[in-house]
């Protein structure tokens, strides 16, 4: 019998300050999304300190968790805490969302797991969506879709830099309104289509004026 899920590991250096990221592999089995317990934290990680905070619509972080080694929380394994820090926390991110991560120093984040062999459709909110590249391969930032709803000029994806402010915007719009050979994310001058690359584990916002806004984002295989 062979299987047709693809299992991997993948790792990133975290920044010094603020890391979006967005798990590249999904829990084996699970189709519901990725325990946070699911991305670990390297050496030189600073318990007590170094935290992953989940962002709401308005893309401000809402619910912070704090991580500590089995050794220093007595706990039965390396983590995150939750709110009251005197157990793990059960928190799921769902398919393809972001989080912020803040670390004192530029240490590895890990992620283990199955890769999703389909694409991951997100339906949007009137506001910001925390997505990112959940593959374990280079994507272009034309790989991520907006469905029916969306608005030319006006939807967004913003990539933030490492005091978590966002920098960088490329618009969206439809071939028929710009004139351009798709639809598609615009360049910072809105006269071509970006040509932008979104590494593994990268995280974004995606801003939409409505929800119900379909987001694909691509498979790896």
């Amino acid at each position: 019998m062979e299987s047709a899920n693809v299992v991997g590991y993948n790792t990133k250096t975290s920044n010094a300050g603020f890391t979006f990221y967005v798990p590249q592999f999904k829990d084996v089995g699970s189709a519901a999304g990725v325990n946070i317990q699911s991305i670990k934290l390297g050496e030189g990680a600073t318990s007590w300190a170094d935290n992953i905070q989940i962002m709401d619509d308005d893309a401000v972080a809402q619910d912070a968790y704090y991580y500590a080694t089995a050794d220093e929380s007595g706990l039965e394994a390396d983590g995150w805490l939750n709110a009251d820090m005197d157990a793990l926390a059960d928190v799921v991110l769902a398919p393809g969302q972001s989080a912020i991560i803040a670390t004192a120093a530029e240490i590895t984040i890990q992620n283990a797991g199955e890769v999703s062999a389909a694409a991951t459709v997100v339906s949007s909110v009137a506001g910001f969506t925390s997505l990112g590249n959940n593959s374990p391969v280079a994507i272009n930032i034309q790989d991520v879709k907006l469905g029916e709803g969306a608005t030319s000029w006006n939807d967004n994806i913003q990539f933030l830099d490492t005091d978590a402010v966002a920098q960088d915007a490329y618009y969206y719009a439809t071939a028929d309104e710009s004139g351009f050979e798709a639809d598609g994310w615009l360049n910072a001058d809105m006269d071509a289509l970006a040509d932008v690359t979104i590494q593994p584990g990268e995280g974004f916002i995606v801003a939409t004026a409505n929800a119900g806004v379909s987001i694909t984002l691509p498979a790896a295989l």
